[in-house]
């Protein structure tokens, strides 16, 4: 036997190996990924909303000043219009960075309204405002208590199981 096929062996059982221990990191990684989603206070939310709601997209002046990239993202979506009421209630979920992205909004039928940026634990991480002038990253906290609204109002919207 020569020195190549020794070395072609030895090739083949480092590749294996290798390939191993990624499936084994991608499989973690995937299992990972999977529970963000589903952990937390959204979670089940955000859960119902990959599962029934119509494929749509962010977008991209609301994901860029969200901080989510400068292009429109794919998302999740379901949108509720009480009767009587002029408001039109949505959430998108979807993934950017490797972390689920979840957006909540109330917005009147002339697109005017406040849109927060927030993960399956439920924690505030963005709010921007959207009229006809544009969108404005909004920081001092003047919309907290509609976000905390509307998360009840979504929760509230999820099929008893």
């Amino acid at each position: 036997m020569g020195i190549f096929a020794r070395f072609e062996r030895t090739s083949i059982k480092r590749t294996t190996i290798g390939l191993l221990v990624f499936a084994a990191c991608f499989t973690q990684i995937l299992a990972q990924n999977t529970s963000s989603l589903t952990d937390g206070e959204l979670g089940r939310l955000a859960d119902w909303v990959v599962q029934s709601g119509k494929q749509t997209f962010l977008n991209a002046p609301a994901a860029e000043a969200m901080g989510l990239g400068k292009f429109a993202l794919p998302m999740h979506g379901l949108a509720f219009k009480p009767p009587g009421d002029d408001h039109v209630h949505i959430v998108l979920v979807g993934t950017s960075r490797g972390e689920t992205d979840i957006v909540v909004t109330h917005t009147t039928l002339d697109q005017v309204g406040p849109m927060w940026l927030t993960s399956p634990t439920g924690t505030l991480k963005k709010t921007i405002y959207e009229d006809a002038k544009g969108i404005a990253v909004v920081t001092d906290g003047r919309f907290d208590a509609d976000f905390q609204a509307q998360k009840a109002y979504l929760l509230s919207k999820i099929p008893a199981e």
